[in-house]
């Protein structure tokens, strides 16, 4: 009959650190041997890969708004510089051409066709100031394209009117880049006018604002 052994110091350390080194063998678990196949090691990763992929996902999806956006900021801004880039292409094959501006030919065409015309009013029909306007009218003066005349019933009235040589370089000139985006914009859907009026007149407040 083997004897009863009293567990030593020794011996409950021992089995001390095996409970705490493997505390499913001393709650009953069985734990498969090392490097055996199990859904006890295999689920967790899955776990973890199923909740990650989510987020990984929700990452990639926003990406491209960003992107999205980023693109359309620059698309605006490349829009921009080509209409100021166009306008000025515009302006210089006038000087080259006709030696005039485009805001002179704006004035000659404005006096041509609905002339003769007080400082005030071409101002208006231009959408320029009076400053702005008298100096432009300065100088079609001084190139012999327009005319000031008093009237003869009030002579403090001055009314501008174009000159032979003015109708003539107007004849052959291109047509004023203003009218020819009107007509354009004419022939746009009403729907269309709108959302450019409206996106147009947004930029210029931000870039007020900017200022």
């Amino acid at each position: 009959m083997p004897m009863s052994h009293t567990p030593t110091k020794t011996d409950r350390e021992q089995i001390g650190a095996q409970d705490i080194s493997h505390p499913e063998k001393s709650a009953g678990v069985t734990v498969p041997e090392t490097g055996a196949s199990s859904s006890m090691e295999i689920t967790p990763v899955i776990l973890v890969q199923d909740l990650d992929e989510p987020i990984q996902q929700l990452k990639k999806d926003e990406m491209p708004q960003e992107q999205l956006q980023d693109n359309y900021s620059l698309r605006i801004l490349m829009t921009l510089r080509h209409i100021m880039h166009y306008v000025d292409s515009y302006s210089r094959q006038l000087i080259m051409e006709c030696q005039i501006t485009g805001p002179q030919l704006i004035c000659l065409h404005a006096i041509e066709k609905s002339g003769p015309l007080t400082l005030s009013e071409l101002g208006r029909q231009v959408s320029l100031s009076m400053s702005t306007t008298n100096g432009i009218i300065d100088r079609l003066e001084q190139k012999g394209l327009v005319r000031r005349e008093r009237t003869h019933h009030d002579r403090r009235k001055v009314l501008i009117t174009i000159t032979p040589e003015g109708k003539s370089l107007r004849a052959r000139a291109p047509v004023p880049l203003q009218g020819r985006l009107i007509q354009a914009i004419s022939d746009m859907p009403e729907l269309e006018q709108v959302t450019v009026a409206l996106a147009l007149e947004k930029i210029l407040g931000m870039m007020k604002d900017v200022d």
